[in-house]
C-alpha cells in the first residue's frame, strides 16, 4: 500500500500493517451546494505492527461498497455513508 501525506510518499507491506483505519471528515468546498449537498475528505491511519503510525490525507475509494453479512442478513454499505472504518489484525 502507498501512503501519501502532503509531498512525503510511503510504501508499505501490508504483512506489517496491524490496524487500518479510514475516516471521514466534513470540509468547506468551493463547490456549489447543488453539486452535493455536504462535502467529506477521507483519510488512513495505518498501525504498523512495530507500533509505528503512519498517516494519508486523503483517499479516494470512488463507489466502493463494504458489503458483510450479519444476524439479519446482508449488509452494503456505500463508502460516501461510512464515517469511520477499522480493520484490525
Amino acid at each position: 500500500m502507498t501512503f501519501q501525506k502532503g509531498a512525503v510518499e510511503r510504501r508499505i507491506s501490508l504483512l506489517s500493517v496491524a490496524s487500518l483505519a479510514f475516516t471521514r471528515r466534513p470540509v468547506v468546498s468551493a463547490l456549489p451546494a447543488y453539486l452535493a449537498a455536504t462535502h467529506f475528505r477521507y483519510a488512513a491511519t495505518a498501525v504498523l505492527l512495530d507500533g509505528t503510525t503512519v498517516e494519508a490525507d486523503y483517499v479516494n475509494l470512488g463507489t466502493t461498497i463494504l458489503r458483510g453479512t450479519a444476524s439479519d442478513g446482508r449488509i452494503e454499505i456505500p463508502w460516501h455513508e461510512i464515517e469511520t472504518l477499522r480493520f484490525v489484525r
